[in-house]
């Protein structure tokens, strides 16, 4: 199982109750807690979705999801990342993920320690989420954890040869 942000979390809450069914799990951008900045984050995105809609929450999105080594190398594509940001997402569904999010206590829906293999990866430019917090659930889980430099939050978007190579390193 592979999951990023609030899908680590989601993946990570269905692993404690099918734990038998899990051989493994690939977690990125994920801590222990939602950290003081995240929460923030979450809280002005979602006020930005109501004042100005889906695109306007994108923008705002950008700055804390990406690494600067990736939005220096892709100013160009920048506003086509957005696009596709709206065109998959609906704003009332939008609405409701940001405010679960803020609501979410991740730290009593982890796996049991050692039910199967956990990495956590996380970028050390992570805005979101702090390379000490990563290190944080692995330890909770007794996994292991990586943090890959020049990586914001975006990891599969930012680092997809290394993602790849430390997920088959894994499984």
């Amino acid at each position: 199982s592979v999951g990023l942000s609030h899908g680590a979390r989601i993946a990570m809450a269905a692993a404690g109750r099918l734990g038998r069914q899990i051989y493994g799990m690939v977690v990125m951008s994920v801590g222990l807690k939602t950290g003081a900045r995240a929460q923030a984050a979450i809280r002005s995105w979602r006020h930005v979705l109501d004042s100005g809609g889906m695109p306007a929450m994108a923008w705002a999105m950008v700055p804390h999801v990406f690494g600067e080594a990736f939005l220096c190398d892709h100013r160009a594509l920048l506003p086509k990342v957005v696009d596709a940001l709206v065109q998959r997402n609906d704003s009332y569904q939008m609405a409701n993920m940001l405010d679960a999010q803020m609501r979410y206590d991740p730290s009593n829906r982890l796996p049991t320690p050692r039910a199967f293999p956990i990495l956590v990866v996380v970028g050390e430019e992570d805005l979101l989420v702090t390379p000490e917090n990563a290190r944080q659930l692995a330890e909770a889980v007794n996994g292991r954890w990586v943090c890959l430099n020049r990586v914001g939050h975006s990891i599969p978007a930012e680092a997809p040869d290394q993602l790849l190579e430390l997920i088959d390193d894994f499984f």
